[in-house]
């Protein structure tokens, strides 16, 4: 009985492991669809026409004239109808040009065999619907050079008052809370009050004996 089990289920292997592969297909189709096409190429030969979301007139009223004549395609990273251009979310809500008339008639002809359509009619078609590709999105800009001289500046701002303060405020009579006398005075009073007696000032002054503990504190 044993035997004839063990070959009923090696007869069923190949069985399940055709449905096994046709359920592990279905999966990746599942997942290539929802892949962005924009991830997939920065031209626009490859993505498709986006939908117009279609709104209700109150959104209408709500949204427009505000975004001016351009085309709400999605709900975007801030589910607002805003341009942004993420290279982690590719796909902004608005399009980033107006409907002029070029555009409609690019948009137009786009609908048909694309193999009419020249690369600069295809570049136009991405650039009025987004602003830059993922290499200008990632290009370096500079910046880090203007916060490395607004840093520098600030720093040699800091040391020129610091350096004036010293030789101009400072050189002919010191405020008082910064003379040694008065430091003495401030550290007595506090060993009076018993201020940070678990591990501050007081824990390093002997009460009994009235001196500090090992060498002097300050």
């Amino acid at each position: 009985m044993i035997k004839q089990h063990n070959m009923v289920n090696l007869k069923k292997l190949p069985a399940i492991g055709i449905t096994m592969s046709y359920h592990l297909l279905v999966s990746s189709a599942r997942v290539a669809g929802k892949i962005p096409l924009r991830a997939l190429s920065t031209t626009s030969t490859i993505c498709q026409q986006q939908e117009v979301v279609n709104l209700t007139q109150e959104q209408k009223d709500k949204y427009y004239p505000k975004i001016g004549n351009r085309d709400i395609v999605g709900s975007g990273h801030s589910i607002r109808p805003g341009y942004e251009d993420r290279s982690d979310y590719p796909f902004p809500a608005l399009r980033w040009k107006p409907n002029t008339p070029d555009v409609t008639a690019l948009r137009e002809k786009e609908v048909g065999d694309w193999k009419n359509l020249t690369m600069e009619e295809r570049k136009g078609l991405y650039r009025a619907s987004f602003c830059q590709t993922f290499a200008e999105i990632n290009a370096p800009t500079g910046e880090w050079k203007q916060v490395a001289s607004a840093t520098l500046l600030i720093m040699w701002l800091t040391a020129a008052w610091v350096w004036w303060c010293e030789h101009y405020v400072f050189s002919k009579q010191l405020p008082e809370s910064m003379t040694e006398e008065y430091k003495k005075k401030n550290i007595e009073r506090m060993i009076k009050q018993g201020q940070e007696e678990m591990t501050g000032i007081s824990a390093q002054y002997d009460f009994e004996n009235k001196k500090w503990k090992g060498n002097k504190w300050w």
